[in-house]
């Protein structure tokens, strides 16, 4: 394996595990949370959101290459 590969793949790993904290963030916010622990909620899933984003953008920019 190349190191462009290893690094597409630790990358791979990375978005996986920012995935599943935007899922479990989602899960909570379908319980009926608190309007202050609704805006922790928000923040985190926007973060996280802005996180899996910029590793989809790195996997795609380092497979065109």
């Amino acid at each position: 394996m190349t190191n462009e590969n290893l690094e597409i793949e630790a990358l791979k790993a990375q978005r996986y595990t920012v995935q599943n904290k935007l899922s479990s963030v989602r899960e909570r916010l379908k319980g009926n949370p608190s309007p202050e622990k609704r805006r922790q909620y928000d923040e985190r899933k926007a973060a996280l959101t802005a996180e899996r984003e910029r590793l989809s953008a790195a996997i795609k920019a380092l497979k065109a290459d």
